[in-house]
C-alpha cells in the first residue's frame, strides 16, 4: 500500500504536514486506545510507523518517490519480432485470468456481522462495554437457570412416567392374579 495513502497525505505534503498527520492517526489507532480489536490497531500501528520511518527521512523519502514511478521503458531491439507473441499466433496461449473466490451466504455474513459489531464495540465507552458484558452474563445464567428447571422438571416427569407404568403391570398383575384365584375358587365348588 502505498505509505501516503496510510498517512492519509498527498505526495507534495511538508514533512510538518507528515508529523502532524503520523500523531493523530497513532493517537486514533495505537492499540491501548483504539476502541476497535486490539489486533487491527496493532495493524494500522504498524503500518503508520513503518509509512513515517520512511516518509519522515528525506532522503528516504526520495528514494520512496523514486520506487513509486514507473519504470522507463526498456529499448527492445529492431530484430525483435512482436508478430510471435500476437494473441492471432496459434502458438500463443494467453495467460488465464484467476475467477475471484465466490463469496458464500455464510462468509458475507459472518463479514458484515463482524465488521458491525467491531464497529459498534470500538464506539462505545468502557462502561458501556462493561454493562454490555454483565447483561450477557446474567443472560447466559438466566438461560442456564431455565435449562436446569427444564432438566429437573422432565426427569420428575419421566420418574413419575415409570412409576405409573409399574403401577399399572402391578394392578395387571394383581387382576389377573384375582381372575385366577375366582377361576380356582369356582372348579373347586364344582367338584
Amino acid at each position: 500500500m502505498n505509505y501516503y495513502e496510510i498517512l492519509k497525505v498527498s505526495k507534495n505534503a511538508s514533512q510538518q504536514e507528515i508529523r502532524d498527520s503520523y500523531i493523530n492517526l497513532i493517537k486514533q489507532y495505537h492499540p491501548d486506545i483504539y476502541k476497535g480489536t486490539k489486533e487491527y490497531g496493532e495493524k494500522i500501528t504498524k503500518e503508520l510507523n513503518d509509512a513515517y520511518d520512511v516518509l519522515s527521512v528525506p532522503e528516504r523519502r526520495r528514494e520512496y518517490d523514486l520506487s513509486l514511478e514507473p519504470p522507463e521503458p526498456q529499448y527492445t531491439p529492431p530484430d525483435f519480432n512482436h508478430s510471435s507473441y500476437s494473441p492471432y499466433n496459434k502458438y500463443y496461449k494467453a495467460p488465464k485470468q484467476e475467477e475471484p473466490p465466490k463469496e458464500t451466504i455464510d462468509f458475507f455474513l459472518k463479514k458484515n456481522v463482524h465488521k458491525f459489531v467491531d464497529e459498534k464495540i470500538g464506539k462505545m465507552s468502557q462502561e458501556a462495554k462493561r454493562n454490555l458484558i454483565t447483561g450477557i452474563i446474567i443472560v447466559a445464567i438466566l438461560f442456564t437457570l431455565i435449562s436446569v428447571n427444564d432438566y429437573v422438571k422432565l426427569r420428575n416427569i419421566v420418574q413419575t412416567r415409570k412409576e405409573l407404568q409399574e403401577y399399572k403391570k402391578q394392578q395387571q398383575l394383581l387382576e389377573k392374579y384375582e381372575r385366577e384365584l375366582e377361576a380356582n375358587t369356582t372348579n373347586t365348588i364344582n367338584i
